[in-house]
């Protein structure tokens, strides 16, 4: 073939066309045939009509083939053909339309394709012409963020904003960063709500590109502001939905995460997409550094604070909560930003102390602050909630240790303050009456941590208090007075779930062992010793189980698939047990410990007792609960088998599914 006139290019367009209705073997070796004759004449560069006119071939082969090699040779010849010959700005932006326009095929392998390229449109080509392309490019891709059903394709047209930030001058990215907020904030009606889950996206994905410079640049008071706004009426409109399945409900004694677990099964949690969204695009924005979320930044900011801890901590959408834990954990690792979210150095101080000292210890109150007692049973709770996964074990346990912190140091603060109220009362009535608390608290906590029937108290408070939440309406807004825990409050609840044996709680189990180890890392020896004993009962209890050889057998067998004690937390608690017994020296270990396992086998004495009381008082009853019991067995044991097929099947399903005969 002549190169240098049009009959080549018209050759190898002849080829490639005849070959888009058929599959034969025969019309791929034209295919291939045309591609080699189409490469010739692009490295020749030849400037010819019929050149322009195969590219329209090649591209819509680029997109509907249904070959993967196929659809890469024409993308190679397009890219070739855009980046060598000379192209005016409307024959540019044709091609571009193109692609942006296949973004929505209906086959999922010709949208990443034309994603593909236009990726490589978008880094190959000069700044200039890509400035010039941003704004018809930004608004189809925004769209396509809403309308995308597939993860991959929705991934790659993500990866394509992410570029064309990068390619962008700063004045470019702040033009489209305008578009994206007035459609976030301007978009109110349900029908425009996959606009404002976009462009909470692309302001996300325009926050990972810019990192700290989002935020100091961008989150001003007045958009920090809607968003708030946006974020609470989000939450508003989960809480009543919930409250409607609650009250919907009345055949079951359901809980908060009762209703959150039935919610979610019923059609999903509106607007969680956005709120995620927006949630995401505050955190990338606070990578580095927190400074454009700090308490000094106003109002508007402390309000973003208050919702997120008191309405979203506990959103029933399990993403919405981990990028929650986040952010709190961000604020927590902040200290003058936690400082004023906690108001740690005020919170405790009753209007008699702060009487008596004459002022406030520390910052100035707000009335968006959050105290830490309430903050810690907020992350406890979002800790227990049915649904979980590792990374969201992995963040409340940091917080939680965090908050422990400030939990202990506002309990010396509080007795301190209270010494000081008490030297400055005229007569010993004060005196003598905080003695005599102070005894009762110290007896009850003695008390509390030794026995099980104190743990079991107050987790049938928290229970009763989260069914009186949800039938009041009061949703995730919660009262201080219900909703706050001490520290030993604390411990009492993390050794609770260390306890919990039920299959279904492992992640739990497994960060509150994590929990116990970090703790007492971070907070030291001194604060955690009166609390020594009750932490050191769940390891017992572990160790006690891990030592019968019927446990052992089941872990043997596969793990605990219907409740007991799994390797993994046996392991686990052997290295916590080791991690305490170099911080707090073997001798007040040994005490400790033999304190524990008294205090266990006390209360299996009692509730053997009381037990053989009720068969006397209540035979009826007992027999019920007999009954009862023996059917959980009877479940327990079809649920272990079938967990144990299940793990024979997966385990056969790599050979042959067959044994081989001995001597065969």
């Amino acid at each position: 073939a002549d190169l240098q006139s049009g009959a080549a290019a018209t050759s190898a367009a002849a080829a490639i066309a005849g070959t888009t209705g058929g599959g034969s073997s025969s019309s791929t070796g034209e295919r291939v045939s045309g591609y080699g004759l189409l490469r010739a004449v692009l490295s020749r560069q030849l400037l010819v009509p019929e050149v322009y006119d195969v590219m329209d071939i090649v591209q819509k082969q680029m997109i509907t083939s249904h070959s993967a090699p196929g659809r890469s040779t024409a993308a190679a010849a397009l890219l070739q053909f855009l980046l060598d010959y000379p192209l005016s700005p409307s024959r540019l932006q044709t091609h571009v339309a193109f692609l942006l326009t296949n973004t929505a095929y209906e086959h999922e392998t010709g949208r990443l394709q034309a994603l593909e390229m236009l990726q490589q449109v978008l880094l190959k080509f000069p700044p200039a012409v890509v400035s010039n392309l941003s704004a018809t490019v930004y608004l189809p891709l925004v769209t396509r963020l809403a309308n995308e059903n597939s993860p991959k394709a929705r991934t790659a047209v993500a990866a394509t904003l992410k570029l064309l930030h990068k390619q962008l001058q700063q004045q470019q990215n702040d033009e489209l960063a305008a578009y994206s907020q007035q459609w976030l904030v301007s978009s109110s009606s349900p029908q425009q709500q996959l606009l404002r889950v976009a462009a909470a996206h692309a302001l996300g994905l325009l926050a990972e590109v810019e990192g700290a410079r989002f935020g100091q640049r961008r989150l001003n008071g007045e958009f920090v502001d809607q968003l708030v706004d946006l974020l609470a009426a989000a939450a508003a409109e989960v809480e009543e939905a919930l409250a409607a399945v609650v009250v919907g409900d009345q055949q079951q004694q359901a809980s908060a995460e009762d209703a959150t677990a039935g919610f979610n099964s019923n059609g999903g949690v509106p607007h969680w997409q956005e709120v995620y969204h927006i949630l995401l695009m505050l955190e990338k924005s606070c990578q580095g550094s927190a400074a454009a979320l700090g308490w000094q930044q106003g109002a508007a900011v402390q309000r973003l604070w208050h919702v997120l801890l008191r309405q979203l901590l506990l959103h029933p959408h399990l993403w919405v909560r981990k990028v929650a834990g986040r952010l709190l954990g961000l604020a927590l690792a902040t200290p003058a930003l936690s400082e004023g979210l906690l108001n740690s150095s005020c919170a405790t101080n009753t209007a008699a102390v702060a009487h008596a000292n004459g002022s406030c210890l520390g910052h100035s109150s707000s009335e968006y602050s959050v105290p830490a007692s309430a903050a810690a049973l907020l992350v406890y709770r979002q800790l227990e909630a049915d649904v979980v996964d590792e990374g969201l074990c992995t963040q409340a346990v940091k917080c939680l240790v965090a908050l422990a912190k400030h939990l202990a140091a506002q309990q010396q603060q509080q007795q301190q303050v209270n010494g000081v109220a008490s030297h400055a009362a005229v007569n010993g009535h004060h005196f003598a009456g905080s003695s005599a608390e102070n005894a009762t608290v110290e007896e009850a906590s003695d008390s509390g941590s030794d026995s099980e029937a104190g743990l079991q108290n107050d987790e049938q408070h928290l229970e009763a208090a989260d069914v009186a939440q949800a039938a009041t309406g009061d949703g995730l807004q919660l009262q201080h007075k219900k909703a706050e825990v001490t520290l030993h409050g604390l411990i009492v609840r993390m050794v609770k779930m260390a306890e919990d044996t039920r299959y279904a709680r492992q992640l739990q189990r497994l960060a509150a062992l994590r929990w116990i180890a970090a703790v007492a890392a971070a907070m030291g020896t001194e604060p955690l010793l009166p609390h020594l004993t009750l932490l050191l009962r769940p390891l017992y209890r572990i160790s006690e189980a891990t030592g019968n050889n019927k446990i052992q057998q089941q872990a043997a067998d596969g793990g605990a698939a219907a409740g007991g004690t799994s390797e993994e937390v046996r392991v686990l608690s052997e290295q916590v047990l080791a991690h305490l017994r170099t911080l707090f020296g073997s001798d007040q270990l040994l005490t400790a410990y033999t304190a524990a396992r008294e205090a266990v086998r006390a209360a299996r004495a009692a509730r053997k007792t009381a037990a053989a009381r009720k068969v006397l008082l209540d035979p009826e009853a007992a027999s019920r609960l007999k009954i009862k019991k023996g059917r959980k067995k009877s479940e327990a044991r079809q649920r272990k088998a079938e967990e144990r097929r299940r793990q024979r099947s997966s385990r056969s399903s790599g050979g042959f599914g067959y044994k081989a005969k001995a001597g065969g």
